[in-house]
């Protein structure tokens, strides 16, 4: 059996689904596995990623400016687009098949030694957990982790020897499992500050219900809430697929960089890692350069995210797929394409506010929709359900157009079916989804090719 063999069978092993029981800390099961291993986690400081939308955004700058000042860095992010590999990483390179294995070795071994076998923990669970023994191996100096669900009960906060906790954007999503409010969320979220040698950074955008509860805990946990920043942010122009910005860092302004995150949500974000970079100086002995995050502005990508896969015809993803999310993506639409006609390849999860994000992808004026369904079979809307939605809503005017395309290989064959350069094509509304048409795409544009 070949290594690569190897590793498509423990991917079989492992369950798909959350393993959720209210009888039993799943937290504290982590927790009792990580003493069991000789406490890997603790042998490097762990910058902590919460929040609802931005995480993966944020994790990835963070880790990328501490990479630029030759720290080795693990990431630990979720989900992943093409590979669940790209949920570890070590300096940017996802984790090799052997290393996966040799990593997932040492836990099913320790997690013998408890009577534990691969059934007992979930996918994500095992995916956590063989991340931080990989860190561990690998000797990183920081290790950037991003939560799941977040909060309280997310698998994540089993991780010790946290320096930084970082909160991006809370809004709603996940209601069953977090809370029907802003204010339940973000007291849910808010559980991962458990230390006072914690520094706690939160979005400085963030609904002052939310920042407000984040400060409490803070103060309940006697850790300190970062407020100080030594920077601004100037937005010049937004584009589809990049922001056009001068920043000033300490006081030194840097003009006209391109920032090829795009959205004024991203900008909002970029000020979230700004601030953590002022605490991460004002607390560790060797201070981030500005250089370092100037490098990582002019060169930072994040798959998924306004990330263009063609430029005849312009087709981009997005993995915009809560209605927080679907805000922020119509804005970022009516800002850098308010003439250009669009088509919306849209795929949505059923535990998602489907019908309130259609309500807002409706304000784009002239839109063609193909609704379609993701590949998540326990998950996803039907594609029949989304094309009623969109059919039967207020809002849907002469100027709207809803296709229906069963999956997401349809939904591309409508793109090479109706081709048009002066077209935007954009798939937004799950990661299941946008994932299958950008393998989809990138097949068929090697047969072409």
């Amino acid at each position: 059996m070949t290594e690569h063999d190897s590793y498509r069978k423990v991917l079989t092993r492992i369950p798909r689904v959350m393993l959720y029981d209210d009888s039993l800390n799943r937290v504290d099961l982590l927790r009792k596995i990580l003493n069991q291993l000789g406490s890997p986690d603790m042998t490097f400081p762990t910058i902590h990623i919460c929040g609802t939308n931005g995480k993966g955004s944020t994790s990835t700058m963070i880790a990328q400016i501490l990479q630029n000042e030759g720290y080795r860095v693990g990431l630990f992010t979720s989900p992943s687009l093409l590979d669940e590999r790209e949920d570890i990483q070590y300096n940017r390179r996802m984790i090799a098949e052997d290393e996966f294995l040799a990593a997932y070795d040492v836990l099913i071994q320790g997690m013998a030694g408890m009577n534990l076998t691969q059934a007992d923990i979930s996918f994500f669970e095992t995916w956590y957990l063989v991340a931080i023994i990989f860190f561990a191996q690998k000797h990183v100096d920081y290790a950037v982790i991003e939560c799941g669900l977040g909060g309280e009960l997310d698998a994540t906060n089993a991780t010790s020897n946290v320096k930084f906790a970082v909160f991006t954007k809370i809004a709603l999503d996940h209601m069953k499992i977090l809370g029907n409010t802003i204010e339940e969320i973000a007291t849910a979220k808010s559980k991962i500050i458990k230390s006072d040698s914690m520094i706690v950074i939160d979005y400085p955008a963030q609904a002052s219900v939310a920042h407000d509860i984040i400060a409490a805990r803070a103060e309940e946990q006697h850790a300190k809430l970062w407020v100080d920043q030594d920077f601004e942010i100037n937005l010049l122009s937004s584009g589809l697929t990049s922001n056009l910005i001068d920043v000033r860092l300490n006081d030194r302004w840097h003009r006209a960089l391109k920032f090829s995150l795009a959205g004024k949500y991203q900008i909002d974000n970029l000020a979230t890692v700004l601030k953590w970079c002022s605490a991460f100086n004002a607390s560790e002995p060797r201070k981030i350069k500005d250089a370092s995050i100037v490098a990582m502005i002019n060169s930072v990508t994040f798959p998924g995210r306004m990330e263009e896969l063609s430029s005849k015809p312009t087709l981009v993803i997005d993995g915009a797929h809560n209605l927080n999310g679907i805000d922020a993506l119509v804005k970022t639409l009516l800002a850098a394409i308010p003439n250009r006609k669009l088509t919306v390849l849209v795929g949505f999860l059923r535990d998602k506010q489907v019908a309130l994000c259609v309500d807002r992808l409706l304000d784009l004026p002239h839109a063609t929709f193909v609704v379609s369904t993701p590949d998540n079979p326990e998950r996803a809307m039907s594609s029949d359900e989304l094309y009623r939605i969109f059919e039967e809503h207020d809002k849907m005017r002469q100027d709207h157009e809803v296709y229906n395309a069963p999956n997401a290989s349809a939904a591309v064959d409508y793109i090479s079916a109706n081709a048009d350069d002066e077209m935007v094509y954009i798939a937004v509304g799950s990661f299941y989804f946008i994932n299958q048409v950008k393998m989809r795409w990138e097949e068929d544009s090697t047969s072409r090719s």
